[in-house]
């Protein structure tokens, strides 16, 4: 088993783990491979929050997300 700091989401947030995995082991050797899998993590993430939030949440999401400053 490979150590990383990602574990705590193997079991909850599976679909995660894999692109977090990848994204940390390939940091120093390949980052341009790192960037694609931490982005891709990050993609997932925001695709489950607007899955699994009611629509007051969602829309709220959409706020912060298109301010300015984000």
């Amino acid at each position: 088993m490979v150590n990383s700091n990602f574990h705590f989401l193997q079991n909850e947030w599976g679909f995660l783990y894999q692109p977090a995995v990848e994204a940390e082991q390939n940091a120093k050797t390949a980052p341009v491979t790192s960037a694609f899998y931490a982005r891709l993590s990050l993609e997932k993430m925001v695709n489950w929050l607007y899955e699994n939030c009611t629509s007051s949440k969602q829309s709220e999401l959409f706020w912060i997300k298109n301010k300015r400053h984000f």
